[in-house]
């Protein structure tokens, strides 16, 4: 195939793989997100998220309303939306949760570049405020050995990434929320130096 078709082919996979109505504040919740808030509950975080990428899964999962292809980011999205809500800090979230996280994310690439990309829904669709202080998300989750510096580094170079999952990607939202991010990256590499 030629990168013309490639292309065509990847905007069809997307619109497909968002079947969303843009106009609808009311979207399905996918049942496996309460359910595993029920299960984080009852037991330790590898347990928890064992059972979130074995028993769960993300197969054909509905993130916003609307049905995602790709398991690790329609997990990550079950995770994120399990752990965070808009009544506290996110960065204190974070702490509460620190173990589940780095449990799901713990050697798993694959997992992390879902979790980042899941992260930057939740901040650009339900924590807006969020944008402005992405830094110190990132910071917090790097701390707490959930996402690697690396996997920040490839997330925040690709600013288009998250458009493959959301057909109401704003340019803007992700320069923005990069530029933030900048300001983790750069905390980073002072300290390498």
């Amino acid at each position: 195939r030629d990168h013309g078709e490639i292309a065509v082919l990847s905007s069809c996979t997307s619109l497909v793989t968002w079947m969303s109505d843009s106009d609808s504040e009311d979207h399905e919740e996918d049942e496996r997100i309460s359910t595993l808030v029920t299960y984080m509950g009852k037991h330790s975080a590898e347990e928890t998220a064992s059972h979130l990428k074995g028993e769960l899964g993300g197969k054909d999962g509905m993130v916003y309303g609307a049905m995602c292809f790709s398991e690790h980011m329609a997990m990550s999205h079950f995770l994120v939306t399990a752990c965070f809500d808009e009544d506290s800090t996110l960065t204190s979230q974070i702490d509460e949760n620190k173990e589940l996280l780095a449990a799901c994310c713990k050697d798993d690439e694959e997992f992390q570049r879902g979790f980042l990309l899941a992260m930057e829904l939740y901040i650009v669709r339900e924590l807006r405020k969020g944008i402005a202080k992405y830094d110190k998300v990132l910071k917090k989750l790097w701390e707490c050995d959930v996402v690697s510096e690396d996997l920040v580094e490839q997330w925040h170079g690709k600013e288009n990434a998250l458009h493959e999952f959301y057909p109401e990607f704003v340019l803007d939202d992700a320069i923005a929320i990069r530029e933030s991010a900048a300001k983790f990256l750069e905390w980073v590499q002072e300290g390498d130096e």
